[in-house]
């Protein structure tokens, strides 16, 4: 059995980003506290391969994660594959918060949401009358009727929520669910932690109605509590691109796309070096997918530059154009040559 590292506890958008991957595989995750342990834990020979997300649409590129790959291990990338991370309010259902709940907590917003809407079925059946509902009938639209309808559901959900004085979770699912934040809980406390599924665990282990958490379906799934709200990140389009690390290649699924990531350090004083190397790719027409410049750690000033590049290794003109680039007195470092896999819904999934 392949055992793979992913960024726990259990319930985190990295698990549910592997389950996608290697649906149907024989293969056991296991989870870890930090990032740093998921990398050790490969480079270390406890497991296979590790999960590393490493840019999102959103947020751009994860440095601290880049970094580690860098720096802190040997290990080339041996797949890559994207998934949409959809982020939810997660917290205690109404029914479970205790009768002795302070004023605010799921039980009393559970009992303010039910008096309300047994108040506006008395108001309308003890005001309204027959010529005004023909009115309505004749003067409303269909849009006006959806308009109203989704307005209620809104102010339901404001009130579903008063209760709530905290959220956490990790601070890249706070930063995409920053609308939603702002118009629903402006007042909550936000509480950092190191992933998404560690804030639904701490609302899980803190038995409080009015503390919630941003994390995965998984995640309140595996922790027995409700989701308060779905899809609340703000951007629909929202994807995180993952890389599997590991000393040796795998095979998961056929695919026709392959990319390969370089890490390339310019030779000082050379003025035009980058235009140089920029030239050996565009002149051959191969198509780099990204370019991003990160500190070398030696001195201020210097960098080095991840390359990402459309093509395998095994293709005739990528050496070529390495070859050149180093010919000027590059450094370059090949991080890896992969497979890369889109995003494909499951029947389950629709």
């Amino acid at each position: 059995m392949t055992r793979i590292a992913i960024l726990g506890p259990e319930g985190t958008v990295s698990e549910e980003a592997a389950e996608h991957l290697f649906a149907g595989m024989d293969v056991e995750l296991i989870p870890y506290r930090l990032i740093s342990e998921v990398f050790t834990a490969t480079a270390e020979g406890r497991t296979d391969y590790s999960v590393i997300p490493i840019e999102n649409t959103i947020e751009g590129s994860v440095s601290l994660h880049m970094d580690w790959l860098i720096h802190e291990v040997d290990l080339p990338i041996q797949a890559e594959w994207v998934y949409p991370p959809r982020q939810n309010l997660i917290g205690f259902a109404p029914s479970e918060a205790s009768s002795g709940d302070p004023p605010g907590t799921a039980s009393d917003v559970h009992s303010e949401v039910s008096s309300m809407a047994a108040s506006d079925a008395r108001s309308e059946l003890s005001t309204g009358t027959a010529s005004d509902a023909h009115a309505r009938a004749t003067s409303g639209t269909v849009s006006d009727e959806r308009s109203e309808e989704s307005a209620g559901e809104k102010d339901l959900l404001a009130v579903k929520l008063a209760g709530i004085r905290k959220v956490m979770s990790h601070p890249v699912a706070i930063a995409q669910s920053s609308q939603f934040l702002k118009k629903y809980l402006p007042h909550a406390e936000l509480e950092h932690v190191s992933s998404t599924a560690e804030g639904v665990r701490l609302v899980k282990t803190s038995g409080d109605a009015g503390v919630a958490a941003i994390g995965t379906v998984l995640a309140a799934r595996r922790y027995g509590l409700q989701v308060l709200a779905q899809d609340i990140q703000d951007h629909k389009n929202n994807f995180t691109r993952f890389i599997l690390v590991g000393k040796q290649p795998i095979q998961i699924k056929p695919t026709d796309t392959y990319k390969t990531s370089l890490q390339v350090t310019l030779p000082e004083d050379y003025p035009g070096a980058l235009h140089q190397v920029l030239s050996a790719f565009a002149w051959r027409r191969i198509n780099l997918t990204r370019i991003e410049s990160r500190p070398t750690r030696k001195k201020l000033g210097s960098y080095y530059f991840l390359i990402d590049i459309m093509g395998s290794l095994d293709s005739v003109l990528l050496p070529a154009a390495i070859s050149e680039i180093e010919a000027i007195g590059c450094q370059v470092r090949i991080l890896g040559s992969y497979p890369s896999y889109s995003y494909e819904t499951s029947q389950s999934e629709v």
